[in-house]
C-alpha cells in the first residue's frame, strides 16, 4: 500500500496543510503549478475550517475525559455505598431481597457476609491497538489461574499520574472483570502511546470490594 501523501495525525496534518495553503497561495508557485483562483480558494477554505475546528474537537475530547473520570468516581462511590448497605443488613438481606433489586442470588451454602480479604497480584503485557493486557494472580495459588473462592470479580483502576497512585481510590475505575483465567484487556487512546500507566486491582463479591493491590505499571504502545 502506498504511503499517504499527507499526514494522518490531526496536529501534524494541520501544520502541513497550513504550509501547503501558504505555498500554493504564493503567486509564483500558483502560476507554475497552473492553479486557478478557485482551486487555491478551495484549499484555503478547507484548511481554515479544519484549523478552526481542531481546538474545538480537542476541547470536546478533554471535556469528555473529565466527564468520564467524574462519572467513574461517582460509580465507585455508588458501588461502595450499595455494597456497604448490603453489608450492614448482613443475613437479613435475603435472596428474595436480591431478586427484588435485580441482583444475582447467592448460592445456598455459599453465602458470604464479609468482603474479600485476599489481595490480588497483577502484571502487565502489551496488547493490540494501544491496549494493555492485565494478568491477575491469586497469591495463595500463584500457579493457578482464576480467583479465590467466593470472589466474584476483580475491579481495576488506572491513572497516568504517578502521584495519584498513592491514593488508589481516586484513580479511574476501568471496570469489573469476572473472568480471570485469561488476561484482561484495558484499552487506551492512540494519543496515550508512550505514556506510563499505573494500575491497581481489588477483588469484590456481593458484599463489597476488598483491599487494593500494590500498584503495577506498564507503557502504552
Amino acid at each position: 500500500m502506498a504511503e499517504p501523501r499527507f499526514k494522518q495525525n490531526d496536529d501534524e496534518l494541520d501544520g502541513q496543510a497550513q504550509k501547503f495553503a501558504a505555498y500554493i497561495s504564493d503567486a509564483d508557485n500558483k502560476k507554475r503549478l497552473n492553479l486557478s483562483d478557485e482551486e487555491v480558494a478551495s484549499v484555503l477554505s478547507a484548511q481554515g475550517t479544519f484549523t478552526a475546528d481542531l481546538p474545538l474537537a480537542r476541547n470536546a475530547t478533554e471535556a469528555a475525559r473529565v466527564a468520564n473520570r467524574t462519572k467513574d468516581a461517582a460509580k465507585t462511590a455508588l458501588l461502595t455505598t450499595l455494597s456497604g448497605t448490603v453489608d450492614l443488613a448482613g443475613s437479613r438481606f435475603t435472596n428474595d431481597d436480591r431478586l427484588a433489586c435485580d441482583m444475582t442470588p447467592v448460592a445456598e451454602g455459599r453465602t458470604r457476609h464479609v468482603i474479600p480479604t485476599e489481595i490480588p497480584f497483577g502484571f502487565i503485557s502489551n496488547g493490540p491497538n494501544h491496549s494493555l493486557l492485565v494478568t491477575i494472580i491469586d497469591t495463595a495459588h500463584p500457579t493457578r489461574k482464576g480467583k479465590p473462592e467466593d470472589v466474584e470479580d476483580v475491579m481495576i483502576y488506572a491513572s497516568f499520574d504517578s502521584a495519584i497512585a498513592t491514593t488508589p481510590e481516586t484513580m479511574q475505575f476501568k471496570g469489573n472483570f469476572p473472568d480471570l483465567r485469561s488476561p484482561i484487556s484495558i484499552g487506551f487512546d492512540a494519543a496515550d502511546a508512550g505514556k506510563t500507566v499505573y494500575l491497581t486491582a481489588r477483588y469484590s463479591n456481593n458484599v463489597g470490594p476488598g483491599p487494593f493491590s500494590a500498584v503495577f505499571q506498564g507503557v502504552v504502545t
